[in-house]
């Protein structure tokens, strides 16, 4: 009972610990980011209000409402937002520890697991400060795979409970990110099409133009990039008038596609097959350029954001005048609540420390993490082949490698937009993978240990094997 109550409170200690220096990343938001940020609170203050997701426009729907419903809970509930995004993060990480000692049956192992993930230096960076989905999507993947782990080891009604808290977790995950269109040729067959032509042709499209080129540093660069059509398009069909409702919206759609589906059947116009997905059509040099690509995302990843740590004490990223006074009353009602108006000398002093002691620990991760991933990678491998001949525990290999197909499935799906649609080798979209590749490392290395004792076992057999028949 004692050791039980000194290992809960070494994982409360970590846990405030983990807490106290999130304080000092404190939260802020792009005041243009009309589709990111603003976005978000902007929803949560209508969920607030009573008044559902506010008045219908062509961007109510263009983003799962699990976030904005996120940031209202916290509001509720007192909490800083990106304190309640670290302790969904920590719940997380506490039913990873949970299996593991579920799985081995050693607590000091799952300890050790829930550390290295309570201190991911990624939770500190600035992309992970903005107002935006990531905050709350880098824990749910983990506490998805965990819990399905555990329907498998549970029984009864236990058992059911976790296949509802699976169903639960699972429906947030999906409401909280789901993861070129040739327009020209449309607009001479499409009725629906060319009412579209003013905005793509006038200061809409060219916005959307030149944010796209100007990230890619595409040049020449004469149109719309597809990672920025799908918003260009959107503006465009607002634009005409057809986002009063949900219904007309539909309506448009329906019509536009019709006349384009129909302009391809008559062959007035050169289509590929049909499909149902904005996604570009695969090409087969597609390949080397992820694979080059891939190289640069795990390099990103290895590194857990070392270089970024910290984040402006502003609300508002300094230089966006768009939407900057809204934001900065939602953020103050809805983001921030319970903070301090300003930050006192004693607490600057406080803050500057803390970001000290986040700095050191982001750069120990970022000098072991990749060294350690190959030497976990190999223990591994080697486990998955002597498992067939000694004692080693298949729970473990199995989690170890969920782990590290969780992140090589991120990698190729990063790798496969950054050469197809828009520029992918960013931290804010490798963050979810972190949680996956530290896990990696720990489970790794364990196995690695194991082998190492596996292995000296045999040579102690073998040398015995000899002694006693001396021509083997």
């Amino acid at each position: 009972m004692r050791r039980h109550k000194m290992f809960l409170a070494a994982y409360i200690a970590i846990a405030a610990l983990s807490l106290w220096l999130r304080i000092a990343v404190p939260v802020f938001a792009i005041g243009n980011a009309r589709h990111d940020d603003l976005l978000f609170v902007r929803l949560a203050y209508q969920l607030g209000a009573g008044t559902w997701l506010g008045p219908y426009d062509n961007l109510t729907l263009a983003k799962g409402m699990a976030y904005p419903a996120f940031i209202l809970a916290s509001f509720l509930a007192s909490l800083p937002l990106k304190i309640a995004e670290q302790a969904a993060y920590l719940a997380a990480t506490g039913l990873m520890a949970w299996l593991m000692t579920r799985l081995t049956g050693r607590r000091c192992l799952a300890l050790l697991l829930f550390a290295c993930l309570a201190f991911n230096p990624v939770l500190w960076t600035a992309p992970l400060a903005r107002v935006i989905r990531e905050g709350l999507y880098v824990s749910l993947p983990l506490a998805l795979i965990v819990l399905a782990a555990a329907v498998l080891l549970q029984r009864g009604v236990t058992r059911l409970i976790l296949l509802i808290t699976v169903g639960l977790v699972g429906g947030v995950y999906w409401l909280t990110r789901e993861e070129g269109i040739w327009i020209a040729p449309a607009l001479a067959v499409s009725a629906a099409a060319r009412e579209l032509r003013p905005t793509f042709e006038g200061e809409t499209g060219e916005f959307w133009r030149r944010i796209g080129c100007d990230q890619t540093r595409t040049n020449p660069c004469p149109e719309i990039l597809s990672g920025w059509f799908i918003w260009a398009f959107r503006d465009a069909v607002a634009a005409a008038g057809h986002y009063t409702s949900g219904r007309d919206a539909m309506a448009f759609y329906r019509r536009l596609a019709a006349e384009i589906n129909a302009a391809c059947d008559d062959h007035r116009i050169p289509c590929l097959p049909r499909r149902a997905v904005l996604a570009p059509p695969f090409r087969r040099h597609y390949l080397g350029e992820a694979l080059a690509a891939s190289s640069a995302l795990y390099r990103v990843l290895t590194h857990v954001g070392a270089e970024s740590v910290g984040a402006p004490i502003s609300g508002v990223t300094a230089g966006h005048a768009i939407d900057v006074a809204e934001l900065t009353v939602l953020i103050s009602r809805v983001v921030m609540r319970g903070d301090p108006p300003g930050i006192p000398v004693a607490r600057e002093i406080l803050h500057s420390r803390q970001l000290v002691v986040m700095r050191g620990i982001a750069h120990l991760y970022q000098a072991l993490v990749p060294i350690l991933t190959l030497l976990a990678g190999l223990g591994v491998l080697v486990a998955v082949i002597l498992r067939r001949y000694r004692p080693l525990p298949d729970g473990v290999i199995v989690l170890a490698l969920v782990c590290a197909t969780a992140v090589a499935t991120r990698i190729a799906l990063l790798a496969y937009l950054e050469v197809t649609s828009f520029p992918a080798t960013h931290l804010l979209y490798l963050a979810p993978a972190t949680p996956f590749l530290l896990t990696f490392v720990v489970l790794g290395l364990y196995l690695t240990t194991l082998v190492l004792v596996e292995t000296y076992n045999i040579w102690r057999e073998w040398r015995l094997t000899c002694s006693v028949q001396p021509m083997c």
